[in-house]
């Protein structure tokens, strides 16, 4: 799984955090996403949320792609 912390700084690139998430996803994470905000917000929800996640995602991804086939 990974987890990502979005700060002001961040706004307007969801293109790119699409690219990145299907990425990751094809490589088996899952990726959770809270703003700045949220954590300063609300810090014990991000962290139930972060443990929730934790336990309704699969324990092993695909492998490591082979060298040269990435």
């Amino acid at each position: 799984m990974a987890v990502e912390f979005d700060g002001r700084s961040h706004e307007g690139q969801d293109a790119q955090d699409e690219k990145r998430q299907e990425y990751l996803g094809q490589q088996g994470l899952t990726v959770i996403r809270f703003s700045n905000d949220e954590v300063l917000a609300d810090l014990d929800g991000v962290v139930e949320a972060t443990a929730e996640a934790c336990t309704l995602t699969r324990p092993f991804g695909p492998t490591s792609p082979v060298k040269g086939e990435e």
